[in-house]
């Protein structure tokens, strides 16, 4: 888990999260007046998606751990400000003492999990979160640090300063941040179907839901042979479901094929193509989204009354929603502005709080187009096209129209509305929670009509991003995923409440035992998923692609090679990850350049000097299809200096080779 064992960074890093965190936790009680629970967690999110935009905004000037003690204590300073506003209200942080356990015990359960799973493109988030401990922000390409990277790396700045300051390895800095956000989404998710429904019970059994809601693909193990037939003859496997079998008939009753996960695989038909369980909310930055998302919910009809520090949180929160799931931040801040209209048009004038939520959205939207991210880069490729200048980004895709309909997911492509195999599959895919769109739209006329800002603009961003997902399509259409999954749990947020006030009112015993085997349904594949993901929890994994002896080697150079390093590695995003420094080797995520390559087949030491590497990262399954030729040459030619080496083959076998001298 640490690089580097170091008391007194960790109790510097110590200090540095008390400050954000009573910070959060000052502004949460006396800049929006919360109480007990609801002011300790909405304050710990509010702390903690404000410390990450200051430290990103920050980085762009200052060295990465500058920027976070200034951001620790710009929020601890805000918090202080806001208490003495209102200093004569007490803390009364006492309420609710089995949420505060809820959380503490979540987090200790889940941190451990997370280190035995490795799911979801890791070659991709580790790597970006070393470069930017080493100090890329935003961070670039990181397998071509000349490129601009259009991409969320909300959870990764958090997390570098982890790698940084307390000397983590990534790998673990990243398992924290998403156990972190998972747990702490819960908990909030139980503290806003309390305030709505007024009920314990209810706000239980829906952050229990938020917690194993998923799809019911497993459902479709009971039809008959003969339709099964006729599904997989409409159904065409993507991604990892082409990896576990050919046909969906075959791959329902198999292992789920991936990387990453434990000894216990996971069965397919459990798992869904956009709306997975929260405790598997893994990939990009985790749950952070939904750990925002519930935290303006909660602070949200505060701000009218709030103290100017909350204006200035709430507009740092929603910034740091455009850094962690852009497609939300921008329907969101549609959906308000959208809502303000229909008051308008309703009232003909101005609905309540117009300036200060006006000023809120102006300020978290230009500094959303500036902190960086795939907002900022798709606006530099805007500006610079209308200029004439040619711009080449990686994982930057167009979009165009989608015909017919069609709803995409990870596993089947895109799901055609005017085919009804494809429609049946796509209603097992969302699952129950489409019985919660009638509360959802419920939802979203009560909070047009009332003018609530951040309700309406999030009920209407669930249906503005199904809409975008249904008629636009994507370069990299897997992308698009996220949207009909933020629908989904939208839906799930808002439809919740009035679900559970209807269910209570309900007499017929059978309507209430309908609605209870909806909802166990619904949980009972993200329940069996989890009790498989415990099973990983004695055996904690690094990542797929780094193994003990990877590790060692980055304890050893993490802090010895040269600033900005060019590393050849067969896994190109193994070397960023083990010592920090991107490397020219991709032009995309998934596409090689020619001469790296080259280089691969074939490292001759004068040839990777030659080509701008400084140093070569061998492992034994690269090393023993070099050519013989060239294995003597990293033995016995004295331009070639190998620093270190960890193993002996045939095992896992490391050598780390200089080649700067064969220029």
């Amino acid at each position: 888990m640490f690089r580097e064992v170091s008391l007194s960074a960790m109790g510097a890093y110590g200090l540095l999260t008390s400050l954000w965190v009573i910070g959060g936790v000052l502004l949460g009680r006396y800049a929006f007046r919360l109480r007990g629970a609801e002011a300790v967690l909405s304050g710990l999110a509010l702390g903690f998606v404000s410390f990450e935009t200051l430290a990103n905004t920050g980085a762009h000037f200052l060295p990465l751990p500058a920027a976070c003690w200034l951001s620790a204590a710009v929020l601890l300073l805000m918090g202080g400000i806001a208490w003495y506003a209102d200093r004569g209200q007490p803390l009364a942080l006492g309420q609710h003492w089995g949420v505060y356990a809820a959380f503490a015990g979540l987090l200790a359960l889940l941190f451990p999990v997370q280190r035995g799973l490795a799911l979801f493109d890791e070659f991709l988030h580790i790597p970006l979160v070393a470069e930017i401990a080493r100090g890329y922000v935003p961070p670039p390409f990181y397998l071509d640090p000349s490129l601009p990277f259009a991409y969320h790396y909300g959870l990764h700045v958090w997390a570098a300063s982890l790698v940084r300051m307390a000397g983590w390895f990534p790998w673990a800095a990243l398992d924290a941040g998403k156990a972190f956000t998972i747990a702490l989404t819960i908990t909030l998710a139980w503290l806003w179907f309390y305030r709505t429904t007024h009920s314990r019970a209810g706000a239980w059994w829906g952050a229990t839901a938020v917690f194993f809601g998923s799809g019911v693909r497993w459902l479709l193990l009971f039809l008959p042979r003969e339709v099964l037939f006729w599904l997989s003859a409409h159904i065409s496997l993507e991604g990892s479901a082409a990896d576990t079998g050919a046909t969906l008939q075959e791959i329902l009753s198999r292992p789920w094929r991936i990387e990453g996960g434990g000894q216990v695989p996971f069965p397919f038909a459990f798992h869904s193509g956009f709306f997975t369980p929260m405790h598997l909310a893994v990939a990009n930055t985790a749950a952070m989204s939904w750990m925002t998302v519930l935290a303006l919910l909660i602070v949200g009809p505060r701000l009218r009354r709030a103290h100017w520090t909350g204006w200035a949180v709430v507009m740092l929160t929603l910034a740091s929603l455009a850094l962690s799931a852009e497609h939300l931040f921008v329907f969101l801040l549609l959906g308000m502005a959208a809502a303000g209209a229909f008051f308008w048009l309703r009232k003909r004038r101005l609905p309540p709080q117009t300036g200060v939520w006006g000023v809120v959205m102006a300020a978290s939207g230009v500094l959303s187009l500036w902190q960086g991210g795939y907002l900022t880069e798709t606006l530099r490729s805007l500006v610079l096209r209308w200029r004439g200048e040619s711009i080449v980004q990686a994982n930057a895709y167009g979009f165009a129209l989608r015909w017919p309909p069609a709803i995409p997911t990870a596993h089947f492509g895109a799901l055609s509305l005017f085919d009804p195999a494809q429609v049946l599959v796509l209603l097992t895919e969302f699952g129950p929670v489409l019985l919660l769109i009638p509360a959802a739209w419920l939802m979203t006329r009560r909070s047009l009509r009332r003018s609530r800002w951040v309700l309406a603009g999030l009920a209407l961003a669930s249906w503005f991003n199904l809409v975008f997902a249904l008629f636009i399509r994507y370069g990299l259409d897997r992308s698009m995923t996220r949207m009909p999954e933020t629908a989904a749990r939208l839906w799930l947020f808002l439809g919740w409440p009035l679900a559970w006030m209807g269910f209570e009112r309900l007499r017929d015993a059978r309507q209430r035992f309908a609605a209870q085997a909806a909802l166990g349904i619904g949980m009972l594949g993200g329940i069996l998923l989890f009790a498989l993901a415990l099973t990983t929890k004695p055996q904690p994994q690094l990542t797929y692609f780094v193994e003990s002896t990877d590790a060692l080697m980055s304890q050893r150079f993490w802090g010895v090679l040269p600033p900005r390093a060019q590393v050849l590695d067969i896994l190109p995003y193994r070397s960023v990850a083990l010592f920090g420094w991107p490397v020219r080797a991709f032009g995309d995520v998934y596409r090689p350049y020619p001469e790296w390559e080259t280089l691969i087949a074939n490292p001759d030491p004068q040839a990777v000097a030659a080509a701008g590497y400084d140093f070569v990262y061998m492992d034994e399954e690269w090393w023993r299809h070099v050519p013989v030729s060239v294995q003597q040459d990293y033995e016995t030619k004295k331009c070639v200096r190998r620093l270190g080496g960890e193993g002996s083959p045939p095992a896992a076998w490391r050598a780390l080779y200089d080649v700067r001298r064969c220029r």
